[in-house]
């Protein structure tokens, strides 16, 4: 395309007339522009058409090429961040300055696209030796040595500010910038930003797309669009390919027809469906339904449809939804509600009363056989189904209900119907067989009701049973209250001769103590030949005899009194600091001698650390003595008897005799301790006794808040271990018992 003389000639106004240039320059420019806008055109349709951005990019190229006389085009466009090239198209270039063009960073100065690029104007180099420029990657040398001369570079503005590539033109002469080319280029320009930003669009849209199709793939089930428009029409604008699978149809064939979605499902629910949808369009309601399908394949399954309305502004509604595949869970769900039912009936048939269930209209849902056994006249009657009222009617008319013969059946199942909807309470019904039957109602979680009947015949036995054995238990009741009071009578009564005696034997004591000591007085006189001898020798012997003999007396009445006196709680304590080693050593004075004749040793064992003990020393010393003179009493010759003494915080002060002497029985220990009790024995019987040493003795230490234990083997020996309280252990002053040396050595 050129006019008929050259341009330059036309430009600079040669030999030919002036109208005739003016004429030829307008038809070459008219023919330029037409040129351009065909060209546009047909970039525009390859754009529409979602060509390939470089078959774009290159019938750009070749459009300006095309209405610019002399130019080779390159046409570059950038990355996001303005720093690489991704596209370079240059169909008539040099291959060695192409591929260079391409590798060169996009702001690259020492070429004219890297410079645009770098200023964001466009850059003229009418002659490329003049610009020459030193350093690396230098172009200019580069498109000098293939012969290009000129170079004009226009940036590629985007439409959100910045440039997204380069349009570069060069020349192989020098070219300085023709008239009217900055429109050309602008048109130029404005195409390669189409041409980029479609592509942008183009595979931002295919990314989306994919990641959908992605997210759809994954669900187990089918995406969809679905239409209805303000006339009812239905159609589906879009369906995933789970439809395949789930349905055994294809996307396709839904798009182009719905009926081949509906015809999945059943008669009753095509039926229902456009009326069910058309309303929950105008109501702008959530679509959630659960449908039963059979499958091209003639598989049964199962799906739940998800989908939320949305009115466009013509009024067509779009359904938004999916559609599940619920056969897994559906199927679980039957398969546990059959489980669920085989196992309520196990229960049910393992329970011995009679079960009944109803739903919430009173129709019977299950029961076991104990309660079809019950009532084996109506068994046939007691089906799934039959209503609640129906089965008590048919009992009573078979008359199961003994209290209600002669009544009124009508009024009475009334007030039965009414009570059993109030759940009132448990009812008892008496059989013509002698059975009772009891029937507890109560209300289930889905207003339902469970019914038991239990036969309590057995229980209505035991209740008489109970009843009279009550009846009997209080006549004997009434005898034990007589006998207790007649014991109590009879207690009150041993206690008052108890205290009478112990009153009877501390007066007769008391009045024995005076002539005895009389006796004892006038005998030691006697014996001690006091005023002057006796004369014969044997009223001497007569005189000692008397005198032991009232002590022995003399002894007895005051263990007698002793007794007496705490039985009859008027003895006292007079509580004192004791001294243990001191009142050992007392009460050993008084048996030492008749140890000493009896060949018996007596040992001690106690740390010389002791600490004092709070107590009445002459009562102290009376325990001591009565177990110590017991303990050498019953010990043959040869034997040992052992005390010993400690104490602890946990145990009290403790002082134990342990001797080797004949030994008690078990059986005879309790006799031992009662008063005056004597223990037989061959070795015994050689010793006289009252019995009431270790009575007293126990009666002492009990006084005190002690005990004593007894613990003896037949030929062994005896241990009498006595235990006072701790409280009762005195720690020098200024120290508690745990900071007593003396406390602490002897524990």
């Amino acid at each position: 395309m050129r006019p008929s003389r050259d341009k330059a000639q036309l430009e600079s106004g040669g030999p030919a007339p002036v109208a005739d240039m003016a004429a030829e320059l307008e038809e070459w420019e008219r023919d330029r522009l037409l040129s351009l806008l065909h060209g546009q055109t047909e970039a525009l349709h390859l754009i529409s058409s979602n060509a390939p951005l470089k078959e774009v990019l290159a019938r750009i190229a070749s459009l300006a090429e095309h209405v610019i006389e002399g130019a080779i085009c390159s046409v570059q466009v950038i990355d996001s961040e303005g720093e690489t090239y991704t596209h370079t198209v240059a169909p008539n270039l040099p291959a060695e300055y192409s591929r260079a063009l391409e590798r060169a960073s996009a702001g690259h100065t020492a070429s004219t696209g890297g410079l645009c690029l770098a200023t964001g104007k466009p850059v003229y180099v009418p002659d490329l030796a003049a610009e020459k420029r030193d350093g690396p990657g230098n172009l200019f040398d580069l498109a000098l040595s293939h012969g290009l001369k000129a170079c004009w570079a226009y940036p590629v503005p985007g439409s959100r500010g910045g440039a997204v590539g380069v349009l570069s033109l060069y020349f192989r002469a020098p070219q300085p910038n023709q008239q009217g080319t900055k429109r050309i280029m602008t048109v130029l320009t404005d195409l390669v930003n189409i041409a980029v930003e479609h592509d942008s669009s183009a595979a931002a849209l295919r990314s989306a797309d994919q990641r959908f199709a992605s997210l759809a793939g994954s669900i187990p089930g089918v995406v969809y669009q679905r239409s209805v428009t303000p006339e009812g029409q239905i159609r589906y604008t879009y369906i995933s390919d789970g439809a395949t699978d789930l349905f055994g149809v294809t996307p396709e064939e839904i798009l182009s027809d719905p009926n081949a979605l509906f015809d999945c499902h059943g008669e009753q629910y095509r039926e229902t469906f456009r009326k069910r949808l058309l309303e929950a369009t105008r109501e702008m309601r959530m679509w959630d339904v659960e449908a039963t399908i059979i499958a091209k394949d003639g598989q049964r399954k199962f799906t739940h449809a998800i989908a939320r309305p949305h009115r466009e502004p013509d009024g067509t509604v779009l359904w938004n939804g999916v559609i599940l595949d619920a056969t897994r869970i559906k199927e679980a769900e039957l398969e546990a509600a059959a489980t669920e039912a085989h196992t309520r009936e196990a229960i049910l048939e393992n329970i011995s009363q009679g079960v009944a269930l109803y739903d919430k209209d009173d129709r019977l849902v299950v029961c076991n056989s104990h309660f079809r056994s019950l009532y084996p006249c109506i068994a046939d009657l007691i089906k799934p189904g039959v209503k609640y009222e129906t089965i008590v009617r048919a009992m009573l008319e078979s008359g199961l209900d003994s209290q209600t013969a002669g009544a009124d059946i009508d009024q009475y199942l009334r007030r039965k119907t009414a009570s059993h909807r109030a759940r009132e309470q448990a009812t008892e019904w008496s059989l013509p067989d002698g059975r009772w039957i009891l029937i507890n109602e109560n209300r289930t979680a889905d207003d339902g009701t469970a019914v038991v009947h239990t036969d309590i015949s057995e229980l209505k036995e035991r209740a008489v049973a109970i009843e009279n054995a009550h009846r009997k238990l209080e006549m004997q009741g009434e005898d034990l209250t007589r006998l207790a009071d007649d014991m109590l009578i009879a207690r009150d009564q041993a206690q008052s001769a108890d205290r009478a005696k112990s009153e009877f034997l501390a007066a007769v004591s008391h009045e024995l103590r005076t002539p005895l000591n009389a006796i004892i007085g006038f005998s030691e006189v006697i014996k001690n030949e006091t005023f002057g001898p006796v004369g014969s020798s044997r009223y001497r012997e007569y005189s000692c005899d008397i005198h032991e003999s009232g002590q022995h007396l003399l002894g007895l009445i005051n263990d007698i009194l002793d007794l007496s006196k705490i039985e009859s709680g008027k003895d006292e304590l007079h509580e004192d600091k004791i001294e243990i080693p001191e009142i050992i050593e007392t009460a050993l004075k008084l048996v030492r001698h008749r140890a000493e004749q009896g060949g018996i040793k007596i040992e001690l064992d106690y740390p010389d650390l002791l600490p004092a003990l709070r107590a009445d020393k002459r009562k102290l010393k009376q325990i001591l003595v009565n177990l110590l003179s017991n303990a050498v009493k019953f010990t043959e010759t040869g034997g040992a008897v052992t005390l010993t003494a400690w104490c602890r915080s946990d145990s009290g002060f403790v002082f134990q005799i342990v001797d080797t002497g004949i030994g008690i029985a078990p059986e005879d220990i309790s006799k031992a301790l009662s008063r005056f009790g004597q223990v037989d024995g061959a070795l015994g019987r050689q010793y006289e006794g009252t019995g009431l040493g270790l009575p007293l003795a126990r009666a002492l230490i009990e006084l005190h808040g002690g005990v004593l234990d007894l613990q003896s083997e037949v030929g062994v020996g005896t241990t009498v271990t006595v235990r006072f309280p701790a409280e009762r252990i005195v720690a020098p002053a200024g120290k508690t018992d745990s900071q007593d040396p003396a406390v602490l050595a002897a524990r």
